[in-house]
């Protein structure tokens, strides 16, 4: 497995880091979201993308693909973020999540 193929299902029982409760190391996360950027900027090249992501669970995630997209030179990256909430145990289906909060970034004015 290279560094920056994520093991199926986010365990894999070889990782030297697992004994201390971490899937990846800080360094092979890093290395997959310089990849992420490097794939996503050419995308959007003179463009101001909106990243979307769900709090609580991926704001810190979001923020270091922010900040990897300004450094290849992507400007202009705007993040947004979204709250649901299970109103069962069971949250494979999408009638089980209720959006508490939207988008709220004003796409119109952007352009």
């Amino acid at each position: 497995m290279s560094r920056t193929e994520v093991p199926q299902y986010g365990f894999n029982p070889e990782n030297p880091y697992r004994n201390r409760g971490m899937f990846l190391s800080e360094d092979q996360i890093a290395e997959i979201v310089r990849n992420l950027a490097g794939q996503i900027a050419p995308d959007y090249k003179g463009e101001r993308p909106i990243l979307v992501s769900i709090l609580k669970a991926a704001n810190i995630f979001t923020a270091d693909l922010v900040r990897a997209l300004n450094k290849i030179g992507l400007r202009g990256v705007e993040q947004d973020f979204i709250i649901l909430r299970s109103r069962k145990d069971d949250l494979t289906q999408a009638e089980n999540i209720e959006v508490i909060r939207g988008f709220e970034i004003d796409k119109v004015r952007r352009r």
